[in-house]
């Protein structure tokens, strides 16, 4: 094999490498992105599961809230019972 062939040889298997070296950074850079997305989908349904779940504790709050302000009293008096 002469000096030009083994010349030649080197560059196809340089620019077969660096081919190769690109589109596994490509893959790796694209899995990374996916990956990041999903931690943010995550991050966005554990947000509104939080907001959801204030919400029903609020909620849940001011009904009693709301039913402890309906209690009346009841106070007795000569003729028999008085409400207020």
């Amino acid at each position: 094999m002469s000096l030009w062939q083994s010349m030649a040889k080197l560059e196809i298997e340089r620019r077969d490498t660096e081919a190769r070296f690109a589109l596994e950074a490509a893959s790796v850079k694209k899995e990374f992105q996916l990956e990041q997305q999903r931690i943010n989908d995550q991050r966005a349904l554990d947000k509104q599961e939080s907001e959801a779940k204030i919400a029903a504790i609020e909620q849940k709050s001011n009904e009693r809230a709301a039913a402890q302000s309906k209690k009346v009293k009841i106070k007795r008096t000569q003729d028999g019972y008085e409400v207020n």
